[in-house]
């Protein structure tokens, strides 16, 4: 079913970009049309290039559209497989550690949006960047899912790199991303981001993500977790942040990022860290887990995973992880407080 989807999607793509050569083309032919009978009693007047003085003029008109074809085909890997999921290859490949939110709009309240994860086929391993949207209302037994994709990261277009192990929190009229973690097909390579961006959750396919400054901004990392709170403050926990050598480092740092102002303006954001009262007991490092806020201020935390220590104090690694169930709540009825 994968390889049908990329033939599919391999094929639309093929299909556009032909089209477009097509018309532009057709627009060529037409302009010379127009300048031969338009400009006849200018021939006599003009001179005749030659030898290399035209051989570079051609080289150069060359050059010139095929910069313009590499642009097209840019703007075209940006939109094709975009639209409603006709058939079943159109719809979201199987994967894990993915995003999954209701919209934030009211008027759209029965739309869930998915974006990036990974998958791992035995031998290779896909991340991706993909943004669907699903209307719920629309959704009937025994019939293809009624998916949209509105996005699909490609060079030179702004937007989220492929990532899976990130959080997305809705909130006003957008989704808000941070975080997440890269590793190329044969695993030799990882990254792990620190970048923050927002996408309209109402958008059109083809719709544009925009990535926000922020100060203070927390360490790069994935596996963490986020929630945001009836006062539109984004609160982040833990996660974990790998160093060149892929030696994990396990967080329980405690971010806070006011949405409110974001929403009213593109403005730059500032992550705040939240300073537990004096002597409050605070949950450990971890990554995993669920973090969800309440009806009130209040955000609850339950469970992840955190790797086992040595005598020593060192960590035994991922075959050394240690699954907790404790359950934690915390109070943000002002900003500082936890």
């Amino acid at each position: 079913q994968r390889r049908a989807q990329r033939a599919a999607e391999k094929a639309a793509r093929a299909s556009a970009v032909t089209s477009s050569k097509e018309e532009r083309k057709a627009d060529k032919k037409n302009r010379k049309k127009k300048g031969a009978t338009g400009g006849e009693d200018d021939d006599d007047s003009l001179p005749v290039p030659s030898g290399k003085a035209q051989a570079r003029s051609i080289q150069a008109e060359s050059e010139s559209d095929a910069d313009e074809d590499i642009d097209k085909d840019r703007e075209w890997a940006l939109v094709v497989g975009h639209g409603p999921a006709t058939t079943p290859y159109l719809r979201p490949w199987p994967r894990s550690h993915y995003s999954l939110v209701q919209s934030p709009i009211e008027t759209r309240a029965g739309d869930l949006l998915l974006f990036g994860g990974e998958a791992y086929d035995g031998r290779e391993l896909t991340f991706y960047s993909d943004l669907y949207r699903l209307n719920m209302h629309t959704a009937e037994a025994d019939k293809i899912l009624p998916w949209e994709k509105l996005y699909s990261s490609v060079p030179s277009i702004p937007g989220p790199e492929p990532r899976s192990a990130h959080q997305i929190v809705p909130f006003g009229q957008h989704l808000y991303l941070f975080g997440g973690e890269w590793s190329s097909r044969d695993q030799k390579r990882y990254r792990q981001y620190g970048d923050l961006w927002r996408v309209d959750a109402g958008g059109s396919p083809g719709t544009r993500w925009q990535k926000l400054e922020a100060k203070n901004s927390p360490v790069a990392r994935s596996g963490h977790r986020m929630a945001c709170s009836k006062k539109g403050f984004a609160i982040l926990q833990g996660g974990f942040s790998e160093d060149r050598r892929r030696r994990a480092t396990y967080l329980s740092d405690l971010q806070l990022l006011d949405l409110n102002s974001l929403e009213d303006s593109a403005s730059e954001a500032t992550w705040v860290e939240a300073q537990p009262k004096k002597g409050a007991a605070i949950p450990g490092a971890r990554a995993g887990g669920l973090l969800w806020a309440g009806d009130s201020e209040e955000v609850f935390l339950y469970g992840g995973t955190r790797p086992r220590r040595t005598k020593k104090g060192r960590s035994c690694g991922d075959e050394g992880l240690i699954v907790l169930d404790d359950l934690w709540r915390g109070d943000f009825s002002t900003p500082s407080s936890s």
